[in-house]
């Protein structure tokens, strides 16, 4: 009985933060459905896809700010290289790196943004 009075507060946390994040998910999803954006990726809590004339990355946070939200314009990319876990972008300005779960998204997302490109 000790241990569930010590206990409770961190499944509560836990139960907490799951459905903060579930909410969180179908804001984005809503967000990125508007935004027109196709080949949604999630890992390590950043949303990935491929819009109209951008790259579209949005951090998931606690908070969501859509302002916030990070485009790589497709007429500025330069380089695209495949690494092991990670797809990087070399824009004009910067270099970007995402990451991704499977090896098999890395090929659908490169595939798709070439065929943008």
């Amino acid at each position: 009985m000790i241990l569930l009075v010590f206990f409770a507060p961190f499944f509560i946390v836990i139960g907490w933060l799951v459905m903060v994040d579930s909410s969180n998910d179908e804001e984005v999803r809503a967000y990125l459905k508007q935004a027109k954006c196709q080949e949604v990726f999630y890992y390590k809590s950043r949303y990935k896809s491929i819009c109209d004339s951008n790259v579209l990355l949005i951090n998931n946070q606690f908070s969501l700010d859509f302002s916030s939200n990070e485009k790589i314009v497709f007429s500025k990319i330069k380089k695209i290289q495949e690494k092991k876990n990670s797809l990087e972008i070399q824009t004009q300005n910067k270099l970007f790196i995402l990451f991704f779960e499977k090896n098999e998204e890395i090929k659908t997302f490169k595939k798709s943004l070439e065929e943008k490109l």
